[in-house]
């Protein structure tokens, strides 16, 4: 019994012996063979998350790689690459006025690694909300005076450019700007009813002498504009009134006459020769009760695009006398 007894005892032992034999090779393998060792990993990119709508943009110039320096076993350190490490700038819910962001460093957790050093871990950005802005397109013409703009018709194509970018820099723009010379609209002027200019257009300030425009965070599609240009024509066309202003039981119109027979009118050739005579209507601002003499102003009743070139009132004078039926009676 007693060397059983013993035999069992010499087995527990020589098992404690051997298990804590095991656990001092483990410890000398892993501590001599795989020790801890620190590395630094270099110009690791930096993701800046922008929120979803893109309403922000970055103004400032930003770092776009940052050092690291990681603690592990040798052989987790070895086999870990920058790809397996992480650098983000989490922009999603911030305002403008947000000046310091943190940069968080992320890495296998599951591979026991420790983060000793990073080069920086704030990053200072100036911030600027991501604005569309509907901008006016005009044109100026050198030495083109005013009577020969009064005959061209003008329209811009298009009349206005989206532009997106940094609100702080669309707040600077004013319009897009068009600048042509004299002899550009008036080049065989007399030999077409039309012409159009296609040219790129300057992109115009509020303040020119005081801002500058950082053309990174403006954009736009546009690249040129179309000045349309419609030579309008002149015609003398004759003035008519008819009768049916008038109708009383026992008073007709002996005679009427306007000031003027007729008038001179400007407009696109089309609607200028579709005019043979324009109407008049004269406008009774007193009651014709007796026979008499009287002189009423007149509205002339012209198409929309068609622009009279006297400004000067006309006036229908009307003789009205007794009617023949009336002085019978």
């Amino acid at each position: 019994m007693k060397d059983n007894s013993l035999r069992k005892i010499e087995k527990i032992i020589l098992k404690v012996l051997s298990l804590i034999i095991a656990i001092g090779l483990w410890i000398f393998i892993s501590y001599t063979l795989n020790p801890e060792i620190s590395k630094v990993f270099s110009n690791i990119d930096i993701e800046y998350i922008m929120p979803s709508d893109n309403s922000i943009v970055i103004l400032n110039d930003y770092p776009e790689t940052c050092d690291v320096t990681l603690k592990g076993k040798r052989n987790d350190i070895i086999a870990l690459s920058k790809d397996d490490i992480k650098l983000d700038v989490d922009l999603r819910y911030v305002t403008t006025m947000d000046k310091d962001f943190k940069l968080e460093v992320k890495f296998p957790v599951k591979k026991n690694l420790t983060l000793l050093n990073q080069e920086f871990d704030v990053v200072n950005l100036e911030l600027d909300d991501n604005a569309i802005k509907a901008v006016p397109v005009n044109f100026a013409v050198a030495d083109l005076s005013e009577v020969e703009q009064e005959k061209i018709k003008f329209k811009m194509n298009p009349d206005y450019i989206m532009v997106s970018g940094a609100k702080s820099e669309l707040d600077k723009i004013k319009e897009f700007c068009l600048k042509l010379n004299r002899e550009d609209i008036l080049d065989k002027k007399d030999e077409v009813s039309r012409k159009d200019i296609s040219h790129k257009p300057q992109l115009e300030l509020h303040n020119p002498e005081t801002d500058s425009l950082n053309r990174e965070f403006v954009k736009y599609d546009v690249e040129q504009v179309t000045l349309e240009c419609e030579f309008l024509k002149q015609k003398t066309v004759d003035l008519v009134c008819a009768k049916e202003y008038f109708n009383s039981d026992y008073l007709e119109i002996a005679s009427q006459k306007l000031s003027l027979d007729a008038v001179e009118i400007r407009g696109r050739l089309d609607d200028i020769n579709s005019i043979e005579e324009i109407k008049c209507q004269p406008i009774i601002d007193q009651e014709i009760f007796e026979a008499g003499e009287y002189k009423f102003l007149v509205k002339l009743e012209l198409p929309s695009d068609i622009k009279l070139l006297s400004d000067q009132d006309i006036y229908l004078k009307v003789k009205v006398k007794e009617s023949l039926a009336e002085s019978e009676l």
